[in-house]
């Protein structure tokens, strides 16, 4: 992918600083276009600093107008140069193991005996059996990951 360059008097050179070529085509419109529209924020950043590296702007302005270091501008940049488009879209974030895990086979169990009818209800019986307290929208997503779906109303049918 090729960057218009910002040239310096005398030089004869096409590359920007960071050693990246002016963008042609089809690769500068999925770079316009995704820094919007691509469904991760994340990868958005990353579009949004790499669009402004490629329309001449040095790393430290980039990283300014993007609210990222000069440091991340670097780190996207190299990443970009190694794989393209395609490495800057893959999110590289996992997020943290919940301490629900430790107790999915003892409430997977119960839950099978007795299935909440509400999300409130399976919150009450969680706490009750492992001592964690967790919001509403956590052991929600946490009865999806057991198999329990939503019926209607936010009552959930028996888990699988």
């Amino acid at each position: 992918m090729k960057f218009p360059a910002r040239r310096q008097e005398g030089s004869g050179c096409g590359e920007t600083r960071d050693g990246l070529e002016s963008v042609h085509g089809r690769r500068q419109a999925t770079l316009d276009r995704e820094r919007f529209q691509y469904p991760d924020p994340r990868v958005q950043r990353k579009m949004e600093v790499l669009w402004l590296v490629s329309q001449g702007l040095n790393r430290t302005d980039a990283a300014r107008l993007a609210g990222v270091s000069t440091k991340t501008v670097r780190r996207y940049v190299k990443r970009y140069k190694r794989g393209g488009i395609e490495a800057l879209q893959k999110s590289q974030y996992r997020g943290r193991e919940s301490t629900l895990n430790e107790h999915v086979e003892t409430l997977n169990e119960y839950f099978g005996k007795n299935p909440p009818a509400t999300v409130k209800q399976a919150q009450a019986a969680i706490e009750k059996l492992t001592g964690i307290r967790r919001e509403y929208s956590q052991v929600r997503a946490f009865l999806h990951r057991l198999g329990c779906g939503v019926a209607r109303w936010g009552r959930f049918r028996a888990c699988r």
